[in-house]
């Protein structure tokens, strides 16, 4: 009996070992840093430094604007981005967005470009950056409900979450959300590593131990039933990294003012780069109708 203990407990061993491994790679993803500044795109900028929510990292973003804006979005770039993330021309969305008479906050989520932190949480602890940034919105005398957001992919994530928990948003654009982070770890650690998925539970645990990244709560299928703002979902039809069908999900279960538009010709988050005049168009145009919409009325 006492070479089976001994191979199960190696066994055991190996697979609590490698799930750490695994959950320790999920937790980290390389560091980008923004490549130019709004003043090459001709725009007026200042830099903006605030906290997460409730924590002391420091997050770094831009406030960009021209005039006096009637609307301000917030930009949540996706893993592995920045404030000015080439891959999906978050500046180039900024410009559009400002002539269109819109201000934006884009900023660094922790572990990113020049914010503090050294690890993600796959969207669990980033709620709290947002809402930092939506607390420095308000501090500058922006009224909540002239605050919208932005994200792509993790970022779309991101925002999802946190507006469940927050109340009185303008409005939110979701680009390239998924719907499971449970079916998107397996597809990762599959293609990063070609591991089985019967490790999901090994790293969920592991993640929690030795990381405080609690995989098992980032939950985008319900926290969209809680969210009460405007909700416009945009996936490229050619998405091959998240499947379109994750937003249809999102879409059908969220119960408020809602659209979907699934950009012919696009892949992961490049719907803004395939169709950029018809992206601005429905973002602007969604959040200029979010802002005459009445707030709902929260009863004692």
């Amino acid at each position: 009996m006492l070479i089976p203990g001994l191979l199960v407990g190696a066994a055991a061993g190996a697979y609590m070992g490698l799930s750490g491994y695994m959950a320790g790679q999920m937790s980290r993803v390389p560091r980008t840093y923004p490549e130019t500044t709004p003043d090459c795109l001709g725009l007026r900028y200042e830099d903006a430094v605030f906290t997460n929510r409730g924590g002391s990292l420091e997050l770094r973003g831009w406030l960009v604007w021209e005039g006096d804006p009637d609307s301000w979005v917030i930009l949540v770039h996706g893993s592995g981005g920045n404030r000015a993330h080439n891959a999906v021309n978050m500046l180039g969305l900024t410009r559009d967005l400002v002539r269109r008479g819109i201000g934006v906050l884009t900023f660094d989520l922790r572990a990113h470009g020049h914010s503090q932190g050294s690890r993600i949480s796959v969207g669990y602890e980033e709620r709290t950056d947002l809402q930092g940034a939506i607390d420095f919105l308000e501090s500058v005398g922006i009224s909540r409900d002239r605050i919208g957001a932005l994200g792509f992919s993790l970022g779309a994530v991101i925002t999802l979450m946190t507006a469940s928990e927050e109340r009185g948003l303008a409005g939110l654009v979701l680009d390239s959300p998924f719907a499971s982070l449970k079916e998107m770890v397996q597809q990762e650690t599959s293609r990063r590593s070609g591991m089985s998925r019967a490790f999901l539970p090994g790293m969920v645990l592991m993640g929690r131990l030795l990381y405080g990244v609690d995989l098992s709560s980032v939950r985008p299928l319900e926290a969209v039933r809680s969210v009460e703002c405007p909700l416009l979902f945009i996936h490229g039809a050619e998405d091959t990294m998240v499947n379109p069908s994750h937003s249809a999900r999102l879409f059908d279960a969220a119960v408020g003012d809602k659209d979907l538009w699934l950009v012919p010709d696009a892949r992961h988050a490049q719907g803004y780069n395939t169709r950029p005049l018809e992206y601005v168009d429905r973002v602007a145009d969604f959040f200029g109708r979010a802002r005459l919409r009445p707030q709902p009325v929260c009863l004692p």
